[in-house]
């Protein structure tokens, strides 16, 4: 599996969902929405329009939807004529969404994952090796470039956490290059000072210790063990 995410779904079944609670969804959106193409209920619902085709049937045999001809939102042109298609509640479906909504959840948005799922998914994301890269975080802050030079408390709290995030991963080259871009924005800050003395003393310890792992018979590991000695007055 691919770190930091899950394989899309192709079937119903492989949401891990309760089944109803995704009819509920659905209906509920489109009800909402009061009509939405069959590419913008994927959307509404971050799920491919095959995992919810059975429900939407379903709903249409049972006259709680009703399709309205064929969507003119751009970017459709070679999709499934399903996907085209513009879906609507019938006032049966309508009558249905705000049953489930007083007994269920009110609830609109992206269909929720499997607790499970989420934890495999967390867990991936802890232990594999993020590809984070200077021109990925350039383009992941873009957005906020106009806010950041005016905004000095958002200047630190996005660089705090950018430092953070590295020393996760162990991505010690952008850890220090946040923090150089930390002192120089706030010189002589006493919190980005704080940061730094511990960054720079965690660091201090990896490199340690990835040296004693390496190369244990080395002169510099001799030598750092000749410090240690020193500082605690063992001569």
């Amino acid at each position: 599996m691919q770190t930091g995410a899950i394989e899309a779904p192709k079937k119903l079944e492989d949401l891990h969902v309760r089944r109803d609670l995704v009819a509920s969804l659905l209906l509920r959106t489109l009800a909402f929405a009061d009509q939405l193409s069959g590419a913008a209920v994927e959307t509404r619902l971050g799920l491919p329009f095959e995992t919810l085709q059975p429900l939407i049937e379903e709903f249409q045999k049972t006259q709680l939807m009703d399709t309205m001809g064929f969507s003119n939102e751009p970017g459709l042109e070679g999709r499934p004529i399903p996907v085209r298609m513009n879906y609507t509640v019938s006032s049966a479906g309508r009558q249905r969404a705000a049953e489930m909504s007083a007994v269920q959840t009110r609830y609109l948005g992206p269909c929720p994952i499997n607790f499970d799922d989420y934890l495999t998914l967390i867990r991936s994301q802890s232990i594999g090796k993020a590809n984070v890269t200077d021109a990925s975080l350039k383009k992941a802050l873009g957005h906020i470039e106009g806010p950041l030079l005016n905004n000095p408390d958002l200047k630190r709290r996005v660089g705090s956490a950018g430092v953070r995030c590295s020393m996760s991963v162990n991505d010690a080259g952008m850890a220090v290059s946040f923090l150089a871009w930390l002192n120089h924005e706030f010189p002589h800050d006493p919190a980005i000072l704080y940061l730094s003395s511990h960054v720079y003393s965690d660091l201090s310890i990896r490199a340690s210790n990835e040296l004693l792992t390496s190369a244990p018979g080395s002169a510099q590991v001799h030598e750092l063990n000749a410090e240690a000695l020193e500082t605690m007055g063992k001569w």
